[in-house]
């Protein structure tokens, strides 16, 4: 028994060391996962793509024809209807793949009616996606994390950019500080989920934070809101922090990079996913001056900040990163990206660009 159990291992490995016949991806809908779309249609087998709402396919056709991807790379894509909140819908979507990626949307909710939010709808759609793919035999998967969350809850990015007062500026510097701790949140939570219910399968966890570059289409919710908020004319000074940073593009290719990989044994791992570290001054003066794009990058006395703090809550969950400088680990992502990423400054100015900031 012991030398078939090791013969059935080897087994076992060396079928998971061959690349995935046939990948289904999560999240199309989002800023990262139209990204991921199109590099895994030219990189990867993607065979099926779930739709969490009807008008997603023709998205996704409007998508890849813009970006001049040739039809038979996905003229035999496949499209289901994938309920979040359903274990036996994230079931049905997964059958007949043997890997998947999956990208969870800052601004998806969960129906009303299932009375879930924040890291508690995570855990439910991360629950659920487990579950499925240790049913249905999937020997492979990549999540990627939110790369941001909305600024407000109670503000459209009108109000955001226009209303005065310390609130809006405090949120746009707390959007930028948080999504960090937040995915090392949901990525712990992930841990512990996988572990009990996909023990079987290979998962990696991606965990981004400030991803920018230009999107693949107009619909990109929230995710570009804190870089045009920085770059407003509204704005005040700048806070003296630093951010870790990746191109979307590159992002892309690090999720469908991952997904080819051989697995090394380790049924599940985690990776930072920066390529740079940069202060948010930086992000401002690497556009001043180029295409009249507007950049003021007149720095806010920590002090100033420190007072605002004590009127206002989201500023109280960044002051205590003023004037602290950790820099990224960006090393497993520039080797599994296996070329030189694009650079922050590059990133920034398309962004820019893009979101149309003048003076």
């Amino acid at each position: 028994m012991p030398r078939n159990s090791a013969l059935d291992r080897k087994r076992s490995a060396l079928q998971l060391a061959k690349p995935p016949k046939s990948i289904h991806l999560v999240g199309v809908h989002t800023y990262v996962g139209k990204h991921v779309l199109l590099n895994a249609l030219s990189n990867a087998e993607l065979r099926s793509v779930a739709l969490v709402e009807p008008h997603e396919s023709a998205e996704v056709r409007d998508i890849v024809t813009s970006h001049g991807v040739p039809e038979p790379q996905f003229q035999n894509l496949e499209f289901c209807r994938l309920y979040l909140e359903s274990e036996k819908s994230w079931a049905a979507s997964l059958r007949g793949h043997d890997a998947a990626i999956v990208t969870l949307g800052p601004t998806r909710e969960l129906p009303i009616g299932v009375g879930k939010r924040g890291t508690d709808a995570d855990a439910l759609i991360l629950t659920n996606a487990f579950k499925a793919m240790s049913a249905e035999k999937v020997d492979r998967a990549v999540v990627v994390l939110h790369s941001d969350e909305s600024l407000s809850d109670h503000m459209s990015p009108r109000q955001l950019l226009r209303s005065p007062g310390a609130e809006p500026y405090s949120r746009m510097w707390r959007a930028m500080v948080d999504v960090k701790n937040r995915n090392e949140e949901v990525a712990r939570i992930a841990h512990e989920l996988a572990s009990r219910y996909a023990p079987d399968v290979h998962i990696t966890i991606v965990k981004p934070s400030r991803v920018l570059g230009t999107p693949a289409d107009s619909q990109y919710g929230t995710s570009l809101r804190p870089l045009e908020q920085l770059l407003s004319r509204n704005r005040t000074g700048l806070a003296d922090l630093s951010v870790h940073v990746i191109n979307v593009r590159d992002l892309a290719e690090l999720s469908t990079r991952l997904l080819m990989r051989t697995p090394d044994g380790t049924k599940f791992s985690e990776i930072e996913a920066a390529t740079h570290t940069v202060y948010v001054n930086q992000i401002v003066s690497s556009v001043r001056n180029e295409d009249q794009i507007s950049g003021n990058d007149r720095p806010a006395p920590n002090f100033v900040l420190r007072v605002i703090a004590l009127f206002s809550v989201p500023m109280r969950s960044v002051v205590d990163s003023i004037g602290k400088h950790s820099p990224a680990d960006s090393r497993e992502a520039r080797r599994v990206i296996g070329r030189d990423p694009i650079s922050a400054r590059d990133t920034f100015l398309e962004t820019a660009r893009f979101l149309g900031v003048k003076n």
